[in-house]
């Protein structure tokens, strides 16, 4: 089958928000998010079922299961990887993690020029942030601070010393 007709399941709780994705040929069919803290044990799965249903998908024909790998919540990442892992199972999908802060980057990356320094934070539940730094190479991003957890002002003095 080629790359682009291949039908993915995003699954994302790493932070207070369950979220799902699915994409066929490249393009995004159906989105779902939910703001409610605590609630991707309850949550999650019939967001992924409404989610292939508005994509009018068959969990069936899944080629992958993208999940959010971390850094982020630890209950709400093993949340998501135990139902990745357990779609991927059930339907012979590949299983595909995706760092948090990277994928973050990601959606920034469109946006900036070629050479731009992109900064990625998360907050964690211990008053530290999740932070990691990119380069924007074309149609890529290099990795230039892997993710770490420090206080935020300890984060802001990182990437300013990485702009210099």
């Amino acid at each position: 089958m080629p790359a682009s007709s291949l039908l993915l399941l995003a699954l994302t709780t790493a932070t207070d928000a369950c979220g799902v994705a699915v994409w066929q040929s490249e393009q995004l069919q159906s989105e779902l998010t939910l703001h409610r803290p605590r609630r991707h044990g309850q949550r999650l799965v019939p967001l992924a079922r409404d989610a292939l249903a508005h994509a009018e998908a068959d969990v069936g024909a899944l080629d992958a299961v993208a999940v959010a790998a971390g850094p982020g919540s630890y209950t709400g990442l093993r949340i998501g990887a135990s139902a990745a892992k357990g779609l991927c199972r059930a339907t012979g999908a590949a299983l595909m993690p995706v760092p948090t802060l990277g994928a973050l980057a990601e959606a920034a990356r469109p946006f900036a020029p070629q050479g731009t320094l992109l900064g990625a934070a998360l907050a964690s539940r211990r008053g530290e942030v999740y932070t990691a730094a990119f380069r924007c190479g074309g149609n890529a991003l290099a990795l230039l601070q892997a993710p770490e957890a420090s206080e935020s002002d300890e984060a802001a003095q990182q990437f300013r010393r990485l702009r210099r």
